[in-house]
């Protein structure tokens, strides 16, 4: 946990003292990695702001363009890996690693069943984002939850009502 203060730069409560060759050196890195940290990689119309457990305009864009970038039908992204807004303007590669600072792999590509969806989709909705919430693109879900209640939390009383496809294609509803 990292934090400002008028005094200076903690990190879960130790003052952060700054180390002159370090500092040099990761000036050093930052001047050559400059041109790909200020690539533009498109424009924001307004600014896009995460949300743990609710959808967002941050996580519906992310997931249509990882969606549109994959060739997939369907993506799903985990709003608790969403860690800053993007601000309204040009973006850069560096202001999309502020929103997902990890090194690790954004993707997995390939097929998933419908029960493996499902299942997904089905733990967003009875742990209310206690993971952080799974948003999706390329489906219409609907479901109910109190997530105002702590117990109800992975309770029955959350459930998923219906899931289908942009396509039409009704992969599961409780109703029938």
């Amino acid at each position: 946990f990292c934090e400002q203060k008028a005094d200076g730069i903690f990190y879960e409560g130790v003052k952060v003292v700054v180390d002159a060759k370090i500092a040099a050196r990761v000036a050093q890195a930052r001047t050559g990695l400059e041109p790909l940290a200020k690539r533009n990689l498109g424009y924001a119309e307004t600014t896009l702001t995460p949300d743990r457990i609710s959808e967002s305009n941050l996580a519906n864009a992310l997931t249509d363009v990882f969606r549109d970038f994959a060739g997939a039908d369907i993506t799903f992204l985990n709003t608790g890996g969403l860690r800053a807004p993007l601000m309204a303007g040009p973006i850069s590669y560096e202001d999309l690693f502020r929103v997902m600072p990890f090194g690790n792999h954004a993707f997995t590509i390939g097929p998933m069943d419908a029960a493996s969806v499902l299942a997904l989709l089905e733990r967003s909705v009875r742990t209310c984002g206690a993971y952080g919430a799974l948003m999706q693109s390329g489906l219409r879900v609907e479901f109910e939850r109190d997530c105002g209640n702590a117990e109800a939390m992975d309770a029955a009383s959350s459930k998923l009502l219906h899931v289908e496809t942009l396509k039409g294609e009704v992969l599961f509803d409780r109703k029938q």
